[in-house]
């Protein structure tokens, strides 16, 4: 019997992304902001900046080699190493083409031999580059996701869902599957 597919996102899921952006953020512009105040997903809202001004900062900040590689969770790696036993793993990330290269070196330095692929959302040739149909055109079993958009699409298509915990998605119903660490996912599986 194949194992079934999980599917998982990157940014603020795998990696602490927006942790690290807003670190870099309050220091490089002295704009501090906590992470948990950080209520909506797209951070140009919280830190009130125009979309050209957050995508600025967004690329001098994955430009910058201190800031764009923060380190993962101690319960990460060996988490997903149980995990692997019994599912296959892939990434599936919203990450720009620019920054495809950066995604797979972080994957390789921190989790190497965990991840079977690494889907680019963003780069497919369909019509619908949401997760919710790709999941579903895919066949995963579940995807593990923070952003509210992706984790309503999956809901739409059918596709099971896992909320990895984040300020910004805890309006999302109490009935779907969260978590807040990956030592917390089979139980949902």
């Amino acid at each position: 019997m194949a194992r079934k597919i999980i599917a998982i996102d990157f940014d603020d899921v795998i990696c602490d992304t927006s942790r690290a952006f807003l670190k870099f953020n309050a220091q490089k512009y002295k704009q501090p902001f906590p992470f948990y105040k950080v209520n909506k997903y797209y951070l140009n809202e919280v830190l009130n900046l125009d979309v050209a001004e957050e995508e600025r900062r967004w690329n001098e900040f994955f430009s910058n080699p201190k800031f764009c590689y923060p380190k993962p969770r101690r319960e990460l790696l060996p988490a997903l190493i149980l995990l692997k036993k019994e599912y296959k793993l892939h990434i599936s990330t919203a990450r720009s083409k620019g920054w495809h290269e950066q995604v797979r070196k972080w994957i390789n330095t921190h989790l190497p031999g965990i991840f079977e692929k690494i889907i680019f959302c963003k780069n497919l040739k369909c019509i619908d580059k949401s997760k919710g149909p790709i999941c579903m055109q895919r066949k995963y079993y579940a995807l593990v996701d923070d952003n509210p958009e992706e984790i309503k699409s999956c809901l739409e298509c059918g596709v099971k869902v896992i909320v990895f915990d984040q300020p910004w998605n805890r309006k999302i119903g109490k009935t779907i599957p969260r978590i807040k660490s990956f030592r917390e996912l089979p139980k949902f599986l």
